[in-house]
């Protein structure tokens, strides 16, 4: 088992000479499944899925152990587990297509069923490391004498730091909650798709999604406040287990909502061109924050998750993307591809923290409202890519080829703006939120 030292400020690092690393992560699944003819224009698809989260959650190389922390709020033992497992994921799935007509140009098809995640890698990788006996951290001040940069450790090594010899800070770990369950999402669509002539098509599809069981991640190692809902500040009221810091406790606690109609028109290729085009008409998007705001973040109140439920910052209202391609005379090819969003939303920030950084939570106001998640509607966003190219047979199987693309072509320009609440300078544009018109030229030998 790997064992190091992190030295806080620009100090040095030691190491066990034990340099193995694994955090195996074995998954198993079975599937059955059939597709019925129930008539000639009928066919249904009939299916289930088993996944066994039997090592997913394992620490390989941890010893169990228990940190029980009483907060005001719950007492808990929030320690290492080698035995979770999840094994009760069965997952039925259904699906039909309906072929409407005898000319097999109108098709009605829709499903719905229950699709099993697992838990990232990362949450997984940190718990292996950041347990307090693998890898622990430790702190040394300097002293005011002479030779601190040189020796900040004052000669101690690493093994007399790791083998108790020295005092260390309470320690931040991560740990995965034992009551860890495997995210899933329950997904349903219905739709059709139509032939219109012999080269053009038009589909569209009403799609539901609902999440269970997603990441999120809190720090019950701080102190309820009944007053306020709140955690108090660690900085004045200390911590319930002060042998520790924050625990970044991963649980699976999480949820999310999507509906949405996607659509397209699509022209095959005939008389040198073709052409295709989709959009997406989002209804609603929601979630608990922490699968889309970025790995490591903390939920707003540990005692009260759904203080985190809100538009998701991926919902954006329209969506629309084009592309098309022309065969001109001489070999030369054009192709482009155009973009369009109406902009996603970010959430508007506190300017100041009156819970001391509990969290991060810099969605509190001094009065202790809380501003709801993604409420900003962001610039929208469009660009359109251009690409033109020529072969040019330098005989036999050999040709060069050459290509000259540019991308936002007409530098449509979008913005990053202020969203710090009742700020001066609220709404106004911070830095560029889009890449400038950018052009290239490429040449390519086959042979």
């Amino acid at each position: 088992m790997q064992s190091s030292i992190l030295l806080r400020g620009q100090f040095a690092a030691g190491e066990h000479d034990d340099r193995d690393f694994d955090q195996a992560r074995p998954m198993y699944a079975g599937w059955i499944g059939d597709t019925w003819a129930v008539s000639p224009r009928l066919t249904l698809n009939l299916g289930v899925r088993y996944d066994v989260a039997w090592k997913d959650f394992i620490a390989l190389g941890v010893t169990p152990t228990s940190v029980v922390i009483n907060n005001g709020f719950t007492t808990a033992d929030y320690g290492y587990r080698n035995d979770i497992r999840d094994l009760n994921n069965v997952a039925p799935r259904l699906g039909f297509a309906w072929n409407v007509t005898a000319d097999n140009r109108l098709v009605i098809r829709g499903g719905s069923g229950i699709f099993h995640a697992t838990q990232g890698s990362n949450q997984a990788i940190d718990q292996q490391l950041w347990n307090g006996q693998r890898v622990v951290v430790a702190s040394f001040p300097n002293d005011g004498r002479p030779g601190f940069i040189q020796d900040p450790t004052r000669g101690l090594t690493a093994q007399q730091v790791l083998s108790g010899a020295v005092a260390l800070p309470p320690q931040t770990i991560s740990v995965i909650d034992r009551n860890y369950q495997m995210p899933y999402m329950w997904q349903s669509m219905v739709g059709f798709q139509k032939q219109l002539g012999e080269v053009l098509g038009v589909d569209a599809d009403l799609i539901y999604q609902k999440g269970y069981n997603e990441d999120m991640q809190v720090d019950p190692n701080v102190f309820y406040d009944p007053v306020t809902g709140f955690p108090k500040p660690p900085s004045v009221f200390g911590r319930p287990n002060p042998a520790y810091g924050p625990i970044n406790l991963k649980q699976s606690t999480g949820r999310s909502n999507y509906l949405a109609l996607a659509s397209s028109v699509n022209r095959r290729y005939r008389n040198k061109f073709q052409l295709g085009l989709t959009y997406t008409l989002m209804f609603f998007r929601n979630d608990t924050g922490i699968g889309v705001a970025g790995y490591g973040n903390q939920q707003l109140n540990p005692f009260n998750i759904n203080q985190d439920w809100g538009r998701s910052a991926e919902f954006q209202r329209h969506t629309v993307n084009a592309n098309g391609l022309w065969a001109l005379p001489y070999g030369i090819m054009l192709a482009g591809s155009f973009h369009y969003g109406s902009g996603n939303y970010s959430t508007i920030t506190s300017p100041n923290d009156p819970l001391g950084q509990v969290n991060g939570a810099r969605r509190v106001l001094a009065d202790l409202t809380v501003l709801p998640r993604n409420t900003f509607l962001n610039d929208p966003w469009q660009g359109l890519d251009l690409r033109v190219s020529k072969d040019f047979p330098l005989g036999g199987r050999v040709k060069l080829s050459g290509v000259a693309e540019v991308f936002n072509a007409y530098n449509y320009a979008r913005f990053n703006r202020n969203t710090i609440y009742n700020n001066a300078l609220f709404g106004q544009a911070t830095s560029s939120g889009a890449t400038s018109r950018t052009g290239q030229l490429s040449f390519r030998l086959s042979f």
